[in-house]
């Protein structure tokens, strides 16, 4: 860069003795990606999760949260560092846009024989981002009134037969399976 500026000098430090924190480095580290393309969710909950490592939880919302693009609020960060612990699935299906945030959220507050049995249908039916809530809400409803767990509920033969209906595309099974809960 310096000869196609033609430079003839070029200033330099040497930092090899330098012995920068961990901190320094994640900074760093953050502010060179920040600065050539736009972190998936699962990549901000990766970066809050180090931060509160290393900073008061104060900081990373007021300073680190909007420098992200993101609300500065404790449940949005309560939810991001619950992802970054989350199951790997789970994360694969968020940074590839399959399962939004507000969908992870209702999923992790099933308990966790529930949530794997719930994110297996979400994954395998591909409900849109409106039928997976709709889909966990009405599970949830049925749940409760027949006082059953979810799991129970979703391994029955005819909700087993939905998942694994040939006959139908992902569109026509997602509506199927919403109008046999209902």
């Amino acid at each position: 860069a310096a000869r196609a500026l033609k430079w003839s000098e070029l200033p330099c430090r040497d930092l090899t003795t330098v012995d920068p924190s961990p901190l320094h480095l994640l900074l760093l580290n953050l502010k060179d990606n920040m600065t050539t393309r736009v972190f998936n969710d699962v990549e901000k909950g990766m970066v809050l999760s180090r931060l509160v490592k290393h900073i008061p939880r104060e900081e990373v919302l007021n300073q680190y949260m909007p420098m992200m693009h993101l609300p500065s609020n404790d449940p949005l960060l309560a939810l991001f560092l619950a992802l970054e612990e989350g199951n790997r699935d789970i994360k694969e299906a968020v940074a590839e846009g399959r399962l939004p945030l507000r969908n992870v959220k209702r999923l992790f507050e099933l308990h966790g024989g529930s949530r794997d049995v719930v994110f297996h249908w979400l994954s395998n039916i591909r409900f849109n981002a409106n039928q997976q809530a709709h889909f966990i809400e009405i599970i949830e409803d049925i749940s409760a009134r027949e006082e059953k767990g979810i799991p129970d509920i979703l391994i029955e033969n005819d909700m087993v037969g939905l998942l694994h209906d040939d006959k139908r595309n992902n569109p026509q099974k997602a509506k199927h399976v919403l109008e046999v809960l209902r």
